[in-house]
């Protein structure tokens, strides 16, 4: 079995998660300060965090202002979880003690707006078909099935292009792994993001 999953992500960064999957960061790094608090072997773990669906309005506004993309990556199942939202932090104090991989499953409420969903590498002992490194670098192994662009992207953009020219290049040599992509538009009859059911990517890059 498998399941779909979402990645906010900057256009510069997609060929490389497109060849890659997704990838992990450190906790540290992230912008929620309370990712790293009492973790005493913080840089032991990666953490692959993703999305529910491409249409979360917030989503875009946060991460790229609607130019940037969102990429459905299907991936085996059981590897990725939701994250729980909750009040109390004393509620996650037995999973950082325990040195537990729940401890990163758990953020306070005011988060949940982004319906998060994870999965967690220990670098120390990881399942190398669930994780590939690339160098210092960790990845969620994931099959990428369609590119949603921001309804605000700049497709005459170099990067874009590329993104465009590569999605091509694989496809005519991947003709069973085809990676779809689409334009997101804004709908007339509610507050919803949608696709633009006349764009064709290959009609941008000719």
């Amino acid at each position: 079995m498998a399941e779909d999953v979402f990645k906010y992500m900057k256009i510069q960064y997609a060929i490389e998660s497109l060849k890659n999957g997704i990838y992990a960061g450190k906790a540290n790094d992230f912008n929620d300060p309370y990712e790293e608090k009492d973790i005493r072997y913080i840089n032991d773990y990666r953490i692959c965090c993703l999305a529910s669906s491409y249409n979360k309005m917030l989503m875009w506004a946060h991460y790229g202002n609607h130019k940037q993309c969102c990429i459905k990556f299907s991936v085996e199942d059981n590897i990725v979880y939701p994250v729980k939202y909750v009040s109390d932090y004393n509620i996650t104090r037995k999973h950082i003690e325990e040195a537990s991989a729940e401890m990163f499953f758990y953020k306070a409420k005011e988060w949940d707006y982004e319906k998060e969903k994870r999965a967690v590498c220990d670098i120390k002992n990881y399942d190398v078909k669930v994780w590939k490194k690339v160098e210092d670098e960790y990845y969620l192994r994931a099959n990428p099935k369609i590119i949603y662009l921001g309804l605000r992207v700049d497709l005459k953009k170099p990067e874009t292009r590329n993104l465009l020219e590569y999605v091509e290049e694989h496809n005519l040599s991947n003709k069973d792994r085809e990676i779809k992509v689409k334009l997101c538009d804004l709908r007339n009859d509610k507050y919803e993001i949608t696709t633009n059911k006349q764009f064709d990517y290959k009609r941008e890059i000719k």
